[in-house]
C-alpha cells in the first residue's frame, strides 16, 4: 500500500489533440478508452475500485496525516494564532484559546476528477459535469464507492481534481442543535456558470434540506435571520481578484487565493488540486482510496472559554475579531 500525500499544484494537463481526435473517429466509453462498441474489457485493461472517505480521526490516515502535526507555541509571541498550534494554547497573548471542532458530517463538489497517465492524458474518473452548478455531490461522511472502471493498463503518476464547494456539519451557538456551512473554493458568479452569485471563500449556512439560507455577514452574529440574500459587499482578508474583479469571501487570505493554478482569466475560477497517485495498473487492477483528514476541521480562538465557534454572540470576540478557519485539506491517497 502506497500512502501520498496531494498538494496544489500550477496548471493542467490538457487532453492532447491526437486522442480527442482519436476518440472522435472510434469513440470513448466514460472513463476515456477508445473502442468500437464504447464497452470496457479486453486485453490491456486493468478495474481499478475508487473510493473517496471522509476520516474524522479514527482511521490511520488521519493519525498518520500531516495535518495532524501541530506546533508548540513558539518562544517568541506570533502576531496572531492560527490552525498550525496545537489546541488550548494562546500563543499571541490575545486571551483566546486554541480550539478545534471536528464535525459531524462533510460532503464535497466534485465538477471533474482524473487520473493522469504517463503521456500527461487526463483519463475521467467523474467525467467533467460542465458547470460548478452540476458538480457531483458526495456525501464523505461515509466512504462512497465509484463505479469500477475499466482502464488501459499503465502508470498513473497523479490525479487532477476540480471542487466546487465544501460542507461541514457542526455545533454553533447551540451544541446540541448542528449547523451546516458550505464553504465555497470555486467562482460560480460568470456567464458560462449560470451568474450564480458565489465567488471564492464565500461560506453560507444550509437548512436541514441542505437549501441556502444566506451569506454569513461580517461582524455579526451567524444565525439565519442576520445572513445576506445575497453575497453583496462582503469580503475578507482575499482581498479582491486581480483577474475578474470579484470581491473574496471570508474564508482565505491573499496567500490562499493568488496561486499559479487559480489564474485562469477574467471569465474562470475554478478550484484545482493535483497531486501525486504513483499508481502501477495492471491486468489484477488495483484500488485508489481519497481520504479527506477532517479531524479538527473548524480553527478559532476562543475568546468566551465555552469551547464552542459563536460568532460575535454576546459581545465574544469568537469569529469577530478573533481569528478563525475552516481547514480544508487536500486528501490523503492510498492506492493498493
Amino acid at each position: 500500500m502506497k500512502r501520498m500525500t496531494s498538494t496544489l499544484r500550477h496548471g493542467t494537463v490538457a487532453l492532447s489533440a491526437a486522442f480527442l481526435a482519436f476518440c472522435a473517429a472510434g469513440g470513448c466509453n466514460s472513463a476515456g478508452i477508445p473502442d468500437d462498441t464504447g464497452q470496457t474489457g479486453g486485453d490491456g485493461v486493468g478495474t481499478v475500485a475508487v473510493q473517496l472517505a471522509a476520516d474524522f480521526g479514527a482511521n490511520a490516515s488521519g493519525k498518520l496525516s500531516a495535518a495532524r502535526a501541530k506546533e508548540l507555541c513558539p518562544s517568541s509571541a506570533p502576531a496572531m494564532d492560527g490552525p498550525m498550534y496545537q489546541g488550548e494554547q494562546d500563543c499571541d497573548g490575545d486571551g483566546g484559546i486554541v480550539r478545534y471542532i471536528t464535525p459531524s458530517a462533510y460532503k464535497i463538489a466534485v465538477k471533474r476528477l482524473a487520473f493522469e497517465n504517463a503521456d500527461g492524458v487526463l483519463v475521467d474518473i467523474i467525467v467533467d459535469t460542465g458547470t460548478l452548478a452540476n458538480a457531483e455531490v458526495l456525501d464523505l461522511t461515509a466512504a462512497v464507492t465509484l463505479p469500477v472502471l475499466s482502464l488501459p493498463i499503465g502508470e498513473y503518476p497523479n490525479f487532477y481534481a476540480e471542487l466546487y464547494y465544501h460542507e461541514l456539519t457542526m455545533p454553533l451557538y447551540d451544541p446540541a442543535d448542528p449547523d451546516t456551512l458550505r464553504v465555497y473554493v470555486s467562482d460560480d458568479s460568470f456567464p458560462a456558470e449560470g451568474n450564480l452569485g458565489h465567488h471564492q471563500g464565500d461560506i453560507t449556512l444550509l437548512d436541514v434540506n441542505d437549501t441556502e439560507l444566506g451569506f454569513v455577514p461580517a461582524g455579526d452574529l451567524w444565525q439565519p435571520a442576520l445572513l445576506e440574500t445575497t453575497r453583496g459587499a462582503i469580503n475578507g482578508a482575499g482581498g479582491t481578484d486581480p483577474e475578474t474583479g470579484h470581491l473574496r469571501g471570508l474564508y482565505g487570505n491573499l496567500d490562499r487565493w493568488n496561486v499559479a493554478a487559480l489564474a485562469q482569466g477574467p471569465g474562470q475560477d475554478i478550484f484545482i488540486i493535483e497531486g501525486e497517485l504513483d499508481l502501477v495498473l495492471d491486468e489484477a487492477g488495483g484500488s485508489v482510496t481519497f481520504s479527506f483528514d477532517v479531524q479538527d476541521a473548524w480553527f478559532f480562538e476562543d475568546f468566551d472559554n465555552d469551547q464552542w465557534f459563536n460568532p460575535c454572540e454576546g459581545g465574544t470576540l469568537d469569529g469577530c475579531g478573533g481569528e478563525w478557519s475552516p481547514v480544508l485539506n487536500d486528501p490523503e491517497v492510498l492506492v493498493e
